[in-house]
């Protein structure tokens, strides 16, 4: 009723200048407020990538970290020295332990799994050799595409666990992918993926090294070393 009172004494106002420019005015002001409304922005995404080679005793990892466009990925690489280090490290093998019963619990605590998650991180870091790069998506169309893949992808996509029911691996690489997107966690495991039985594992890890040894030059994440 207030609101209609209003509009009654404009219509009703002496000048009919002086209606026209406080309706200006009011069109100036909504078109300020949806300008500056604030943009929403892509959500973010993290992808942990753990591998295991035990022809050649050695372990790697990746972060891989996406906000919006910018993509800051860090490489670790560990020997068979600095892995065995590692294990023993009794903090380290209490946050192992408390990571797998957190997840295994049926009311499990999203806050206390990611703190979990982020004290094996460190602790992992701190004992291996590490490199990184920084990259603007809109270079790496191909890559972006492959990220955006993942901010959706299940389990099961990841593992194709109907296409390689009848496959096994004796003696490969051990990969293992958590993925922190939205308060969710996505955690799968392949054993020596290629394009035919896990793509888009395969593909992951394929293109994430290519980022870097298209930037960088070295032995350090050589196809010797990592396998991919």
């Amino acid at each position: 009723m207030r609101f209609t009172c209003k509009i009654d004494r404009l219509y009703q106002a002496r000048s009919k200048g002086r209606f026209f420019v406080t309706i200006i005015s009011i069109l100036i002001l909504y078109s300020f407020n949806a300008c500056s409304a604030p943009v929403a922005k892509n959500d973010s995404l993290h992808v942990e990538l753990s591998g295991v080679t035990p022809t050649w005793l050695l372990n790697s990892w990746i972060d891989i970290d996406r906000k919006d466009n910018d993509v800051h990925i860090v490489y670790y690489f560990f020997s068979k020295e600095q892995y065995k280090k590692m294990w023993a490290d009794s903090s380290y093998q209490k946050f192992s332990r408390a990571f797998k019963e957190v997840h295994k619990a049926d009311n499990y605590n999203k806050q206390i799994g990611a703190e979990t998650m982020r004290r094996l991180e460190l602790i992992k870091k701190s004992y291996a050799d590490k490199d990184s790069v920084q990259i603007d998506l809109d270079k790496y169309p191909d890559y972006k595409l492959l990220l955006q893949q993942l901010s959706t992808a299940t389990r099961e996509d990841l593992e194709q666990t109907n296409r390689n029911k009848n496959s096994s691996v004796l003696d490969g690489t051990h990969i293992k992918a958590v993925i922190s997107r939205n308060d969710e966690i996505v955690i799968a495991n392949a054993d020596s993926p290629t394009p035919n039985t896990h793509p888009l594992f395969y593909q992951l890890l394929r293109q994430t090294y290519d980022v870097y040894r298209g930037l960088k030059h070295g032995d350090f994440l050589s196809r010797n070393h990592v396998g991919y």
